[in-house]
C-alpha cells in the first residue's frame, strides 16, 4: 500500500465519552439544604413531629403575664398595649413587633405554620454561614462544615429551652446578615445592599438590641477593615461611594424599624434599663450590669463544659455518687449566680480553629476578627476586667442598659466557627511546602488540649468545688456528697477531651501523611463533628413538653382561684407564697402587684425596693399605705400571717395556700383632703413610709398644682368598665378636688377625659395617676392607653418596607431588561 493510500486511509470513529452525572453548583447547594434540614428533622424530631416544645421558666414566665391579655385579644380583636395583671400594670407595646409584611413575618404564617418556626430558623443559620465562608473563598466541604458547628453549638439550643427566643433569633441571623454586608460592600450590584438591608432590619426587629448591638459591632470591625483596603488600592471614589450608600441604607433601615425601636427608645427612659433611679443615672448599675460576668477561668468550659459543674440544674450520670445517678443536682460552681446554658464551643471546632488562626494569620480579614474576638473577650469578663467593661460602661451610648456581660460569648462563637471554616479549609488544600508546619501545628494544639484534660486529675484538690452560699444552703455531709459528683463531672469531661484529641490528631496526622484520602478524612470530620456537638445539643435541649398540658397543669385553676374569683369587684392579689417578684403565675388568673420583667417600671421598682415592705415595725410585715394604694384586697401566703390588718378568709388545704382580706377596704380610686409637694425622689418615698402618712387622705406631688384643691363633703367613686387599655369610672364631689387612681403612672401613653375633655394627669405616690375634678357635680372620668407614637411609627416602617420592595422590584426588573438586551446583541 502506498504512503499516499495510508494517509486517506479512514480511521475507525471514536465515540465520545459519557458524561459523568454532575450537578451545577446551585444544585449542589439545594441538595445540601435539603439534607441538613433532613438532619434537623432528625435531630429535633419531637419538636418536628411530636409537636412537643421547649417549657424553660422563661415559657412558663410568658404563659402566666400573657394569658389574660391573649384570651383578651382573641376574644375581641384589639391588641392589648398596656398588661394590667403584671405589676399592678406595665406597657407592653414596645414588645410588639411593627405590624408590617417582612420576611420574618412571611416565615412565620407560612412555613412556620407547617413546621416548627425554630427549626427553619436552624436552617436559615447553616444557609448564612455556608454562603459566608463560600463567599470568603472557603471550599465547599469547609463551608458545610462551618454551618453545620454553627447550628451545633449548645448554647444556641440552651437558648430555646430556657425561652430565651428573643435572644436566639437575632444569633442565628448573624451569618446571614454578615455575609450580605460582605457581598455589597465587594460587589457594585445593588441587589445585595437591598438583601442586605432587608436581613439587618430583620434582625433588629427581633428587638433583642444587647445582640445587635453585638451585631453592629462586627459590621464596624469588618467594615473598617473593608474600608481600609478600598484606600490602600487608592479606590477612593468607591470607598466615598460605599460610606454614601451605607449611610443611605442605615436610614432605611431606621425607617423600616421605627416600631419597635423608636418605641423601645421611649420606654426605656421609664424602665430599670433607664437608670437606678439616682440623679444622671441613664442605665442599669455596674453591679446589676456585670452579675452574669465570665470568669477567665471559665474559659475551660469552652473545652470541658462541666468543668465548674455544667448548669445550675444538672443530670448526674456518672458512677462515683450512686445515689445522685440520674438525678437532677446543684451543679453549677462557677463564679456567676446561676447559668442554665452550655457555652461550650467544641473540641474539633476550637482545634480547627487555632488551625485556621495559624494557617491564615496573614489574611487582613483573619486579623481583623481576632482583634474583635479579643475586644469581645475582655468584655465578657465584665467585672473581673473592669478596665475595658467600665470604660464602655460609662462612654458608649446605651450599652449602660446591657447586662449578662458573658452573653458576648455567642460573637466570639461565631468568631471560632470561621476560624474552625478556615482551619479545615486549609487541611484541605495543604502542599508539601506547609506540611511540615501543619504537622507541628497539629502536634502543639493536640499537647495542648491533652495537659488541659489533665487539670482536673492533676489539680483536683485546688479546687473549692463549691459555690458561695452552699455552706449556708446544705449541711457538711450533704455538700460532700455533691462535690464529689461535681469532681467526677470535671474528670468525665477530662477525659473526654484527651480522648477526643486523641482521635483528632491520629486521623489529621493519617491524612497528613497520606494514609487516608481527602474523602475518607471529611467524612471521618463530618462523624467527630456530630459525636462531638450532638450531645450537649441534645442535654441544651433540655425535657420538651406539649405545652398546651403544661400551661393546664402549672396553671390549673386551684380552690384559691375559685375564691378569689368570687370577688367580681375590681382589685389586686399579692402572693408571698415564693419570690413573688420572679413569677408570673398569680397574673394568669388574676391581677397581681407582683411578677417578672427584666425592664419593668422603674418607679415601681422604687417602690419595691424602698417601700413595700415595712422595715420599721417588722410585725407589720408590709407598708400597708402601699397595699392601700395598689388597691391590694387579698394576700396569699402558705404560712399563717399574725397581723392584725389582715384577716384570713379562705383556706385551701389541697394547695396548702391561705387567703387574708385587708381589714380596711382597699379602694380603686379616691378622693384626698391635702396634699404635699416633695420634687425629690428620696423624699418623696421617705414620705410614702412615714408612719403619719395615710394614703386615702393625702397625696404627694412632684410639684404645686395649678390649682386649689378642697375637701369634699360629699363624693363617690365607681369602676365604671375596667380593662387593659381603658378604664373608667363614675365619680360625684361637691367641691374641686383631687381624685387619685389605683393605676400606675406613665406619660407616654395615658390620655384621661372628663366628660370627653382631655385634662392633664398628674404623677401621684410617685407611682400613681390623678387628675383635677375642677367642677363640682357627676362626672365620667376615663382613661385610654393610646401611645401617639407607636401607631405613628408603625405607620412609619410601614412605609419603609414598601419603599425597600419597590426598589427591589426595578432592580430585578432592570436586571432582566438587561439580561433580555445582552441575549438579543
Amino acid at each position: 500500500m502506498s504512503k499516499k493510500s495510508k494517509i486517506l486511509e479512514k480511521k475507525p470513529e471514536v465515540k465520545p465519552a459519557k458524561p459523568k452525572f454532575s450537578l451545577q453548583p446551585y444544585q449542589r447547594n439545594l441538595l445540601t439544604f435539603g439534607l441538613v434540614f433532613i438532619l434537623l428533622l432528625i435531630l429535633f424530631s419531637s419538636m418536628a413531629f411530636q409537636g412537643l416544645r421547649p417549657g424553660g421558666v422563661d415559657v412558663i414566665g410568658s404563659r402566666g403575664a400573657n394569658h389574660q391579655r391573649t384570651e383578651f385579644q382573641q376574644e375581641t380583636g384589639e391588641t392589648v398595649l398596656w398588661n394590667s395583671p403584671v405589676f399592678s400594670g406595665m406597657p407592653i407595646y414596645h414588645r410588639l413587633g411593627g405590624r408590617v409584611f417582612s420576611a420574618d413575618t412571611f416565615i412565620a404564617k407560612t412555613v412556620g405554620k407547617v413546621l416548627y418556626l425554630y427549626i427553619w430558623l436552624y436552617l436559615i443559620g447553616f444557609i448564612g454561614m455556608f454562603y459566608l465562608l463560600r463567599w470568603l473563598k472557603l471550599s465547599y466541604w469547609s463551608a458545610v462544615f462551618g454551618g453545620l458547628a454553627f447550628i451545633l453549638i449548645p448554647h444556641f439550643t440552651s437558648l430555646l429551652n430556657i425561652g430565651h427566643f428573643a435572644k436566639f433569633r437575632p444569633i442565628i441571623y448573624m451569618p446571614l446578615v454578615t455575609f450580605l454586608f460582605l457581598a455589597y460592600f465587594n460587589r457594585k450590584n445593588l441587589l445585595w445592599l437591598c438583601g442586605f438591608i432587608l436581613a439587618f432590619s430583620v434582625q433588629i426587629r427581633t428587638q433583642h438590641y444587647q445582640i445587635i448591638f453585638y451585631q453592629i459591632l462586627i459590621l464596624v470591625f469588618i467594615g473598617i477593615y473593608l474600608l481600609i483596603q478600598f484606600a490602600r488600592r487608592k479606590e477612593y471614589k468607591t470607598l466615598v461611594g460605599k460610606l454614601l450608600l451605607t449611610a443611605a441604607a442605615s436610614v432605611l433601615i431606621v425607617i423600616m424599624v421605627a416600631q419597635p425601636l423608636f418605641v423601645t427608645s421611649e420606654y426605656t427612659p421609664y424602665s430599670i434599663r433607664g437608670g437606678t433611679g439616682e440623679a444622671e443615672s441613664t442605665g442599669l448599675s455596674l453591679d446589676y450590669a456585670t452579675s452574669w460576668s465570665l470568669h477567665p477561668a471559665e474559659m475551660l468550659i469552652w473545652l470541658m463544659p462541666r468543668f465548674f459543674g455544667g448548669i445550675s440544674g444538672e443530670l448526674y450520670t456518672g458512677s462515683k455518687v450512686p445515689q445522685l445517678k440520674d438525678r437532677i443536682i446543684p451543679g453549677y460552681w462557677g463564679t456567676m449566680p446561676f447559668t442554665q446554658a452550655y457555652d461550650y464551643v467544641g473540641i474539633l471546632i476550637f482545634f480547627l480553629a487555632l488551625l485556621g488562626l495559624i494557617f491564615n494569620w496573614k489574611n487582613g480579614l483573619i486579623r481583623t476578627l481576632l482583634i474583635l474576638f479579643a475586644v469581645s473577650l475582655f468584655l465578657s469578663f465584665g467585672r473581673h476586667f473592669p478596665l475595658l467593661y467600665n470604660l464602655f460602661f460609662k462612654y458608649v451610648p446605651a450599652f449602660n442598659k446591657f447586662r449578662v456581660p458573658s452573653m458576648i460569648s455567642a460573637v466570639m462563637q461565631f468568631i471560632m466557627v470561621i476560624f474552625a471554616g478556615f482551619g479545615l479549609n486549609s487541611l484541605l488544600k495543604f502542599s508539601s511546602e506547609n506540611k511540615r508546619k501543619l504537622k507541628k501545628s497539629i502536634l502543639v494544639i493536640a499537647a495542648i488540649f491533652i495537659l488541659l484534660g489533665t487539670i482536673p486529675f492533676l489539680f483536683s484538690s485546688s479546687f473549692s468545688l463549691q459555690k458561695e452560699g452552699d455552706t449556708q444552703q446544705y449541711n457538711l455531709q450533704q455538700l460532700e456528697v455533691i462535690k464529689t459528683a461535681r469532681l467526677d463531672m470535671m474528670q468525665s469531661d477530662g477525659l473526654r477531651l484527651i480522648l477526643f484529641t486523641i482521635v483528632i490528631y491520629l486521623v489529621l496526622y493519617l491524612y497528613l501523611n497520606q494514609k487516608l484520602k481527602k474523602s475518607i478524612l471529611i467524612s471521618l470530620l463530618f462523624i467527630l463533628l456530630l459525636l462531638d456537638q450532638v450531645p450537649y445539643v441534645k442535654k441544651a435541649e433540655g425535657e420538651l413538653y406539649d405545652l398546651e398540658k403544661m400551661e393546664q397543669t402549672h396553671f390549673r385553676q386551684t380552690d384559691t382561684d375559685k375564691f378569689l374569683e368570687r370577688d367580681e369587684s375590681y382589685y389586686r392579689v399579692f402572693a408571698i407564697t415564693e419570690n413573688p417578684f420572679n413569677s408570673n403565675d398569680w397574673s394568669y388568673h388574676h391581677n397581681s402587684i407582683g411578677g417578672y420583667s427584666a425592664a419593668k417600671l422603674r418607679i415601681y421598682q422604687d417602690i419595691l425596693e424602698n417601700c413595700l415592705y415595712d422595715q420599721r415595725n417588722p410585725r407589720n410585715i408590709l407598708n400597708w399605705n402601699i397595699i392601700k394604694m395598689l388597691n391590694n384586697k387579698y394576700i396569699i401566703s402558705r404560712q399563717q400571717l399574725n397581723v392584725d390588718k389582715l384577716e384570713l378568709v379562705y383556706q385551701d388545704k389541697r394547695a396548702e395556700l391561705l387567703v387574708y382580706k385587708t381589714v380596711f377596704d382597699v379602694k380603686p380610686a379616691w378622693f384626698v383632703n391635702t396634699y404635699k409637694v416633695f420634687p425629690e425622689r428620696d423624699k418623696r418615698l421617705m414620705a410614702l413610709n412615714d408612719i403619719a402618712f395615710d394614703a386615702y387622705s393625702m397625696a404627694i406631688l412632684e410639684s404645686e398644682p395649678p390649682f386649689a384643691i378642697e375637701q369634699p363633703d360629699s363624693s363617690y367613686v365607681e369602676v365604671a368598665e375596667a380593662s387593659f387599655n381603658h378604664i373608667s369610672y363614675d365619680i360625684f364631689t361637691d367641691k374641686p378636688s383631687l381624685l387619685v387612681v389605683s393605676e400606675i403612672y406613665y406619660p407616654a401613653g395615658w390620655k384621661c377625659y372628663i366628660d370627653e375633655v382631655e385634662t392633664e394627669i398628674f404623677k401621684t405616690d410617685h407611682i400613681l395617676r390623678s387628675v383635677f375634678i375642677a367642677e363640682p357635680g357627676t362626672h365620667q372620668v376615663e382613661f385610654r392607653f393610646s401611645p401617639d407614637r407607636f401607631n405613628r411609627l408603625t405607620r412609619i416602617a410601614l412605609a419603609g418596607h414598601i419603599i425597600l420592595y419597590l426598589v427591589f422590584f426595578i432592580l430585578i426588573l432592570l436586571h432582566f431588561v438587561k439580561k433580555r438586551r445582552s441575549a438579543a446583541e
